[in-house]
């Protein structure tokens, strides 16, 4: 061992060294690391092992030490279908970014010509309950304030009049959709970063942690409404709800949480919660009655013919809203063209409704209503608008992309609606919006789509439109893949909007129901899309479902199952679950039907090596790369992009072990043929020209490793903006190399 004393080099100054070793001192970098086992006269792959773990247990944000570990690399080689390659690890490169979502209140679905009725004095208490400071709570935290009741109450009609309430006072307001999984945890993901926290805080699996810690340092007032939380355990995401640590939780003085739901059941929200039912308007009928008339117009009755209906109604604010958007396209028609003995006052419709015979309940009343609508919009030559609702009501409770699902084509080959063309459908759309069946709404940043209401969904649904529905979401899929691959970020927007519909499908298929292969595909192309979006535990769920029932119609041995089940095993790497993944490969492997140089088989085994390096068994890792190199470079050349992967791969592998020149090598290897093949610019060449640059500062050659990482720093603002994990984590180690070289001055 080396009698030079730490420290005594000038390109090792003493407070590096004193805080290399200062329990809590500032994590050194991989020079210093390497600097120092050269000192100590250890092996310098051990210390930079220790230092990468050491580097991974500092605070979030701080910059990565292995190659490509944050970067990516490797390149998407199909669908998971058939006769279609698997994906590689890494193959997400410089594009798995958040999803796109919006979570600002929808507050055009506010209508100013009919204001919310008969709920001053529910909306007082919730108003007083968000702003009570909180004190006797435990810590001085507020329980979350909850709006439940049946369907068709108005609990959204509620949030969304407390929203404007708040933004008016100047308050912070987010909106966040709860009906699907996927769509609570992107519309979550998405306040916590409006709350402050980067890319890279979120990627550490610890989501609600860092969304709760970003709320409660916010200095400003600020409201989360969760809308539709009809299925509460969605909400339990990695903790327990009811505990306060699910992904709500009690909040500070400053902020509060609203939900709208079914479930008022105490169990369900806690102690802290503060829960208020949403009953129908019988008790004030006569706001009721103006709800009625605000719809209907003026000339559609009396005050007092409007309160009786509204009784007759139940006071059900959704069929309020219906009975009188059915009385106000009817008398939007001149007397002397409306159809004869169609009722278009309010008493005529009550009398309509007295052939029903005894009391409805709220399902009912709601049934009888849309019926009446749907009678007047066939009599209307709109034929097609019961078979359109009840198609429609087949799909998830989610926003409906219809020009993607209902286009004319699409219709036509699932043989539903035959005849409905463009310009049929689009009227056929907007008369079953103009009489409240479903909402159309426009988004100039995103593709329009349409919204039901649950309880409409409820009493519409027809198993028999199931099919049709499954069929046209794989024509959409195939539609979109077209476009790109699940992995390519132009076709996230549609994917975002499909998903919760494949998922719906696939939820369906229980027991001994078979699962469609059309279905199989398209889901697992959602699960690639997920795991590319981030969202890691859906594409799990989904993946799962699909090899569960593959492995039943299948066999576990087949082709179509094996492949799904290696996209699963790409998820479990991706979660940490490195031991569950492994065996997945290892049993990928042994079922394979080809010998260990087909291709496919060499995928699995470069995954495999991934997860072995993931593992620490670096030998292992660079026997398995370099035997898929030495292939791969024979049967496909040394420049094909899954050669270039592996070379890629197999450099992490030889820093780690400490073997920097090896290292170097290949990543200037990758880094010139990527240049010429793809450009300097695109994300897979930045991903090894940043590893180049860890290589380079790892070897002591800060000049070009800075050098190196103004220039990736630069593309990746330009290209994927600075607010993006990659472009931080760049810009992390431009600043540590700063400081290093400031440091290393005499």
């Amino acid at each position: 061992m080396s009698s030079t004393r730490p420290g005594s080099d000038r390109r090792l100054g003493r407070t590096t060294v004193q805080e290399a070793f200062r329990d809590g001192g500032k994590t050194p970098s991989s020079r210093t690391v390497a600097a120092l086992a050269g000192k100590l006269g250890l092996p310098v792959g051990r210390l930079l092992e220790l230092q990468r773990i050491a580097a991974k247990a500092d605070k979030p944000g701080s910059a990565p030490t292995q190659p490509g570990a944050a970067n990516g690399d490797g390149k998407s080689t199909g669908p998971a279908h058939a006769g279609s390659a698997p994906q590689q690890l890494g193959s997400r490169a410089d594009g798995d970014r958040a999803t796109e979502v919006s979570v600002a209140p929808p507050l055009g679905l506010r209508d100013p010509a009919a204001p919310l009725r008969g709920r001053g004095t529910l909306i007082a208490a919730v108003e007083g309950d968000l702003s009570v400071v909180p004190g006797g709570a435990v810590g001085g935290r507020r329980g979350p304030v909850v709006l439940a009741g049946m369907g068709g109450c108005g609990k959204t009609a509620l949030a969304l009049e407390t929203a404007a309430r708040r933004i008016s006072d100047g308050h912070q307001v987010w909106w966040v959709d709860a009906r699907a999984d996927s769509t609570l945890e992107a519309g979550l993901r998405a306040v916590a970063r409006r709350a402050g926290a980067s890319p890279d805080q979120l990627a550490h699996g610890d989501t609600a942690d860092v969304l709760w810690l970003r709320l409660d340092r916010l200095r400003e007032p600020w409201l989360l409404i969760v809308d539709n939380a009809d299925d509460p355990t969605l909400l339990d995401g990695p903790g327990d709800l009811a505990a306060g640590t699910g992904w709500i939780r009690p909040s500070t003085a400053l902020g509060a949480v609203l939900v709208t739901t079914r479930d008022l059941s105490p169990s369900t929200w806690g102690p802290a919660a503060r829960r208020h039912p949403v009953p129908p308007l019988t008790d004030v009928l006569d706001d009721a009655a103006q709800v009625l008339l605000d719809r209907a117009g003026n000339g559609a009755g009396s005050p007092e013919d409007a309160r009786v209906l509204a009784e007759r109604l139940g006071g059900l604010p959704l069929a309020l809203r219906l009975a009188g958007s059915y009385l106000a396209e009817v008398r939007h028609t001149p007397l002397p063209l409306r159809a004869p003995g169609v009722p278009d006052t309010l008493t005529a419709y009550r009398q309509a409704w007295n052939e029903v015979p005894g009391p409805l309940d709220h399902k009912e009343v709601l049934a009888q209503t849309w019926t009446m609508s749907l009678d007047l919009l066939h009599h209307r030559g709109h034929t097609h608008a019961r078979g359109l609702l009840e198609l429609i009501a087949a799909f998830a409770d989610a926003d409906l992309p219809y020009l993607l699902l209902l286009a004319p084509q699409q219709l036509a080959r699932a043989g539903a609606l035959t005849g409905l063309d463009g310009p049929g459908l689009w009227q056929h759309l907007n008369a079953l919006a103009s009489f409240g069946l479903i909402d159309l709404t426009e988004n100039p940043d995103a593709s329009p789509v349409l919204r039901m209401h649950p309880l409409v969904r409820d009493t519409t649904r027809d198993p028999r439109a199931e099919p049709v529905a499954a069929s046209l979401l794989t024509d959409a899929a195939v539609e979109i893949q077209k476009t790109g691959e699940p992995g390519d970020l132009g076709t996230w927007p549609a994917w975002q909007a499909l998903t919760p519909h494949i998922r719906a499908a696939l939820d369906r298929v229980q027991g001994d129901h078979v699962l469609d292969s059309d279905l199989a595909w398209s889901a697992s192309l959602a699960a690639r899309y997920l795991r590319g979006a981030g969202l890691l535990h859906q594409a799990r769920a989904v993946l799962e479902t699909v090899v569960t029932a593959l492995r039943k119609q299948l066999g576990a041995d087949h082709h179509d199952t094996l492949v799904v089940h290696h996209s699963l095993a790409l998820v479990l790497h991706d979660q940490g679950r490195l031991d569950q993944a492994r065996e997945a490969f290892e049993t990928i492997l042994e079922a394979e039907q080809f010998d260990e140089t087909h291709p496919l088989t060499l995928t699995t085994r470069h995954n495999l090596a991934n997860v072995l390096h993931g593992q620490g068994h670096l030998d292992e890792a660079r026997a398995a790369f370099e035997a898929v190199l030495r292939t791969r470079s024979e049967q496909i050349g040394a420049t094909h992009p899954d050669t270039l992967s592996t070379r890629h791969n197999l450099g992490r592998v030889l820093y780690d072990q400490g073997h920097l020149d090896e290292a170097r090598a290949a990543f200037e290897a990758v880094l010139r043929t990527r240049s010429e093949q793809i450009g300097a610019t695109h994300p897979l060449t930045l991903s090894t020209r940043h590893s180049l640059a860890l290589v380079l500062h790892s070897q002591g050659h800060l000049d070009e490793a800075r050098d190196a990482f103004k220039a990736v720093l630069a593309a990746r603002r330009e290209h994927l903006g600075d607010a993006h994990h990659h472009t931080e984590r760049t810009r992390q180690m431009l600043a540590r190399i700063t400081e290093e070289q400031g440091e290393a001055q005499p």
